[in-house]
């Protein structure tokens, strides 16, 4: 299961927007993850360059939502963060040992 596979077949991030990992899907994830259901407000957290219209997005983000699936969502959330701070670890790192002229 993706991150953005959240409810029924009606419901899906992944439908709402085509860039789940970008500004709009992951804050709309994030919402949702807290405990909004309202898709009216999580269509307002569209970032101002997405292309779909906040009522499109409100009309895939509509429907019954499935505790599994939502615990599927905050897992899925919790190790895409994870995973991020890894890699601006693992940058940070790279960068400090490049910039002194060795390796770590």
């Amino acid at each position: 299961m993706h991150v953005a596979d959240v409810g029924t077949g009606q419901i899906g991030v992944h439908r709402a927007v085509s860039d789940i990992d970008g500004v709009t899907g992951m804050a709309i994830q994030r919402a949702i993850a807290e405990g909004e259901r309202d898709a009216g407000k999580l269509a307002q957290l569209r970032d101002r360059r997405c292309r779909k219209s906040a009522e499109a997005i409100a009309a895939q983000l509509s429907g019954h939502w499935r505790e599994d699936h939502l615990f599927s969502l905050r897992q899925g959330l919790q190790m895409y963060d994870a995973i991020q701070e890894q890699i601006a670890d693992y940058d940070r790192r790279a960068w400090c040992g490049n910039r002194a002229g060795g390796t770590e």
